[in-house]
């Protein structure tokens, strides 16, 4: 058994700064096992956070609840000021709109019936049903785009793509909501590592231009050195500890914390506690450019993308060919 020193989270300071997402004192509950368990957070617009924690500590849970698809036994989940939890029929749909997710398995998320202009499309006929049929084909493909897919996959279906093109159109379709927060649930872990990097580095570039929340659900702490401002780390349906990703990571507060990152092979966790930043190796490429063998849109007159938002670096490919992920308990 891992001892485990009580311990206040941090509070990140973002005083005046009204959140897109806040939680307080959440209880999820089946049957008399509290899965969540008094969990609080908050992100602030533009700002990425992480959960971690090993299988079975609660954070898909917590995830479902924040989407609105749980009921909490207790507590409070707000989107942009308005309370999911007390939201029902059509303002629970239109709250539902503004959060958005990414699943971890591009292929089981997308229908395999539909070409990928019918996938990208049918969020948007439910968003702005107004639109004609050429107005939502011109906005398909500039979706497309945006996740650096070119034309060329809006007859192809599911699979007829690879893993990264699949994921690429998942998060399209996402888009097409106009969320304002995203729930990525393990979004690069059923990847190849070639592909993860540019996952990464298309939703950093995301994030950057569109100001999108994130919380990132991940075991791979890696993954989420890259991607978050701020960590929460998340045992028995309980936050141990939260706070900035390098605080965490570097001066962990919780003894399980630090047998979170103990646990991390030592290539991975050499990676992890200051391995090479962005620019320092090749091999991934512009935020959000094409993978090898990803069929991503090459454009030889681009100019590079912008460097990624505060807090998320891009990421070389060999920094995630390390193993960096949390041991599961189950």
């Amino acid at each position: 058994m891992i001892p485990d020193t009580p311990h206040t989270p941090d509070t990140f300071d973002v005083s005046g700064v009204p959140a897109v997402l806040r939680v307080q004192d959440l209880v999820v509950a089946y049957g008399q096992h509290r899965a969540v368990d008094g969990v609080g957070f908050r992100i602030a617009p533009g700002e990425s956070y992480a959960v971690v924690g090993e299988s079975g500590c609660g954070k898909t849970t917590l995830a479902r609840t924040v989407l609105g698809l749980l009921r909490p036994a207790a507590g409070e989940v707000a989107l942009e000021g308005v309370r999911l939890d007390q939201a029902r029929g059509r303002d629970l749909r239109a709250l539902r709109q503004r959060v958005q997710i990414v699943f971890q398995n591009p292929f089981a998320a997308l229908n395999p019936r539909m070409t990928v202009a019918r996938l990208v499309d049918e969020p948007l006929r439910l968003a702005q049903p107004d639109l004609t049929a050429a107005a939502r084909a011109e906005a398909v493909s500039a979706l497309l785009t945006s996740v650096g897919l070119a034309d060329r996959f809006l007859g192809r279906r599911p699979h007829e793509l690879s893993g990264g093109q699949c994921q690429r159109v998942a998060i399209a379709r996402a888009l097409a909501m106009d969320p304002v927060l995203l729930v990525l649930d393990e979004p690069t872990s059923a990847l190849d590592v070639s592909v993860q990097a540019q996952v990464l580095n298309l939703l950093a570039d995301l994030r950057q231009h569109r100001g999108l929340a994130y919380l990132l659900i991940s075991h791979d702490l890696g993954v989420v050195r890259r991607l978050a401002d701020r960590i929460g780390v998340m045992r028995a349906g309980r936050l141990v500890e939260e706070g900035p990703t390098q605080q965490v990571l570097h001066e962990p507060a919780a003894d399980y914390t630090r047998a979170l990152i103990a646990a991390v092979p030592g290539r991975g966790r050499a990676a992890l506690m200051g391995g090479p930043e962005a620019g320092d190796e090749a091999g991934s490429g512009a935020a959000g450019g094409p993978a090898p063998g990803d069929g991503a849109r090459a454009d030889p007159s681009a100019k590079p993308a912008p460097a990624p938002a505060s807090g998320a670096a891009a990421v070389p490919a060999s920094e995630l060919s390390a193993p960096s992920s949390i041991g599961s308990s189950q």
